[in-house]
């Protein structure tokens, strides 16, 4: 085992000073109280977590003490095996790496009385670890949301590797099972899909970027799944077949989706509507701006994901839907609904402003104020936020309406009156329609 040390804590500051006194040092010191040894008083809010890793992989215990009381503690052990590594769970004791989401094991006191924890590890030999977390001289460093939000820990055997985009720093772990798909493609592939996140603000809305990549097998979907956590800083897992190909990571949107979420504040579950609805609609238009994909197959895919939006669900209405997705699967009705709608505010504040005003502006405005925020937000609070920058009620008339109603959000005139008209499998466009320079702005960086 890897065995981990405390920090020394020193003596306190006036038992010092009485020692040095005595000792005569008068010339060096003055018994008087001075600023140079007055000891910063430990914040009863500082914690030190140790978290040890059994050998056999089956058992994390915990053991933690607050720096300013003592006799604070908490203790506890997560057995890992009898979760069973249900998804979103993974193991591999071939290669002896798991992959676990931090709310598992990371527990706050029962008083939740902690704005910082260091933590330190003791891992069985050779074991690896990949958490979002910066790493000071002592240990981890994790503020309050590390226990508020999720993200994800990969410890074992792995490929690391480190790159920068956009002014942004991308720690990446490569899983077993992935070895096919070289370095420089990845790269490039998450480069690409930053850079498109990042052209909606000039910089990309996180400093640091842990990615997490498991192999899914052999599949048809180059990434089958993507998860993105802030507990702490911004996390990215991905499920990626083994035999994926750069040109089909070059088409990949999982990617550009799962980064655009950190445009946004967290949004509690039950609200997944408005979250997802904007990264989803998002992962398009971005794609689009950034040349990863032409207009016609942006605007194909957002033609045929909201058709299948308005043929998903399972007869709820949208708020019902969104609080009961993990349950009844009906992720297309929840995220098509709240792309449709969020389309639709873009297209009403352009109108209404003349491109002055536009979904991105709103989301710029939104992020400067609150994108790091340490809270879960309601839907109704951002869209009331967004709808402040607009100065009209775009986002409330589109919850009022589409909310609490089984009804699709109607988009059909929308793409009728920007000029767009699918004919076949093609997409033909009309610059002479109505709103077809809405539809260039929305195109443009």
């Amino acid at each position: 085992m890897i065995s981990i040390r405390f920090p020394w804590r020193p003596l306190d500051a006036h038992r010092t000073k009485r020692v040095l006194c005595c000792l005569g040092l008068f010339a060096l010191l003055s018994c008087a109280s001075s600023p140079q040894f007055q000891q910063k008083k430990a914040s009863p809010r500082h914690w030190i977590y140790q978290i040890t890793l059994t050998d056999d992989f089956k058992t994390i215990e915990v053991n933690a003490h607050n720096v300013a009381i003592p006799t604070a503690r908490l203790s506890y052990q997560v057995a890992l095996n009898s979760h069973g590594f249900d998804f979103p769970f993974f193991e591999n004791f071939q290669k002896r790496s798991l992959l676990l989401p931090t709310s598992l094991w990371l527990k706050a006191p029962a008083s939740k009385n902690i704005d910082l924890a260091e933590l330190h590890f003791v891992l069985p030999k050779n074991t690896q670890i990949s958490v979002p977390w910066p790493k000071g001289s002592r240990g981890y460093m994790v503020q309050k949301d590390a226990f508020l939000f999720e993200s994800y820990a990969l410890f074992g055997e792995f490929e690391k590797k480190t790159f920068s985009s956009n002014d942004a720093t991308f720690s990446i772990a490569r899983l077993h099972g992935l070895e096919k798909i070289d370095w420089q493609n990845i790269e490039a592939w998450l480069t690409s899909s930053a850079r498109a996140v990042a052209s909606l603000f000039g910089e990309f809305p996180r400093k640091h970027v842990q990615v997490l990549l498991v192999s899914s097998g052999w599949s048809r979907d180059t990434v089958q799944l993507g998860l993105a956590g802030r507990g702490g800083n911004a996390s990215v897992l991905f499920f990626l077949a083994k035999n994926a190909t750069p040109d089909a990571l070059r088409k990949d949107w999982v990617a550009t989706h799962e980064l655009s979420h950190f445009v946004t504040p967290y949004v509690k579950r039950s609200d997944m509507w408005i979250s997802e609805g904007i990264a989803t609609y998002y992962q398009e238009v971005l794609r689009l701006r950034a040349g990863l994909q032409s207009p016609e197959q942006a605007w194909s895919n957002l033609y045929l994901g909201m058709r299948a939006g308005q043929n998903g669900g399972t007869g709820r209405t949208l708020r019902e839907e969104s609080k009961e997705t993990r349950r009844t699967r009906a992720y297309r009705r929840v995220y098509w609904a709240g792309a449709a709608m969020a389309m639709t505010v873009d297209i009403m504040s352009r109108m209404s402003s003349d491109n002055h005003k536009s979904l991105d502006s709103a989301l710029q405005e939104l992020y400067k104020c609150c994108g790091t925020s340490k809270r879960a937000w309601s839907a109704e609070q951002m869209a009331s936020r967004m709808d402040h920058v607009f100065g009209q009620s775009f986002w409330g008339r589109m919850t009022a309406r589409y909310l609490d109603s089984v009804d699709f959000p109607e988009v059909n005139s929308w793409f009728r009156l920007m000029g767009i008209n699918r004919k076949g499998k093609a997409m033909e466009f009309d610059d002479n329609a109505p709103l077809a320079f809405v539809r260039k702005a929305i195109e443009q960086p």
